[in-house]
């Protein structure tokens, strides 16, 4: 596996040694982590990677996240971060000593390859989180690092039988490849169901037309209505209504705005027609709903 692997970019060093092996689709290393009063990290990812803290402290730091999973508190033995590919985390630790850490990387296209085949990668979206209760997930990373330094009995078989393992845990506990297994015939993917409501969210105050929409989930118009009512259960205009008066609302609430203002801001022409999808989302006008929110 080749090219810039998650890492954390700051404070290298309180990382004095690292070991490091790599396989089909992965790399796994091993260092300590010294960790001295108040530090600043930071991690970028281009790969799926899952760090695991093997060892206790014995005045175990606090850490404190700022963007990436959010944590606040000690940090507990045995902990997993999990970061998706394209993750960015940026936290603080605070506290003294020196723990031991397995990170592990992994190209999930070679993953999908060694795991499931009946559904695309780029479908699949992985979680970015902290967890301390999947043993199994940790044991498999424990024994694939222990292997790395053991004679190689059956050479790579061993490392990838439980590299596929360790794919298939993710998939399960730590992904949305249930949904995308169960995903309703025609139904759109998770990545181009997220493409199409951040271009709404973020075109809020124009027209959003369904042939628009439609080109950016690469759909004819037809199509893209019946995938969009199959995978979230309302129409695209029922959607796009709901967002309008979201929009709205935090507008009432955040501004001093007239409310003719706010209704051109997220796209209305009229304001009666905002007026109208308050009553029918919230079951109340925008003035009303200004009043009791002042």
């Amino acid at each position: 596996m080749s090219g810039l692997i998650s890492r954390e970019l700051t404070n290298k060093d309180l990382m004095p040694s690292l070991s490091s092996q790599s396989g089909n689709g992965y790399q796994i290393e091993q260092y300590p982590r010294q960790y001295s009063g108040l530090k600043y990290c930071d991690w970028t990812t281009d790969k799926l990677a899952i760090y695991c803290r093997t060892s206790q402290y014995t005045e175990a730091p606090k850490l404190t996240t700022h963007t990436g999973p959010k944590w606040k508190g000690l940090l507990p033995p045995k902990q997993i971060l999990i970061l998706p590919a394209g993750c960015d985390l940026t936290c603080e630790t605070n506290g003294d000593g020196t723990s031991e850490y397995i990170a592990l990387y992994l190209d999930q296209k070679s993953l999908f390859q060694k795991t499931m085949q009946s559904i695309s990668p780029s479908d699949v979206l992985f979680d970015a989180k902290y967890s301390v209760d999947d043993e199994v997930l940790f044991s498999m990373i424990s024994g694939l690092a222990a292997h790395g330094n053991s004679s190689e009995l059956f050479g790579s078989a061993y490392s990838e039988a439980i590299i596929s393992c360790i794919g298939m845990q993710l998939l399960q506990n730590h992904s949305n490849a249930k949904n995308v297994i169960n995903r309703p015939k025609g139904g759109l993917s998770p990545t181009v169901l997220r493409r199409i409501k951040d271009y709404i969210k973020c075109n809020i105050s124009t027209s959003l037309t369904l042939d628009e929409i439609s080109v950016v989930g690469g759909l004819s118009s037809y199509h893209m209505a019946r995938s969009f009512k199959k995978e979230t259960g309302e129409t695209i205009h029922t959607y796009i209504i709901k967002e309008r008066v979201k929009r709205a609302t935090e507008l009432l609430k955040n501004t001093d705005l007239s409310i003719t203002t706010i209704a051109y801001d997220v796209g209305y022409i009229r304001t009666a027609t905002m007026n109208h999808n308050f009553l029918t989302v919230l079951g109340m006008t925008p003035r009303d709903f200004r009043n009791i929110n002042a």
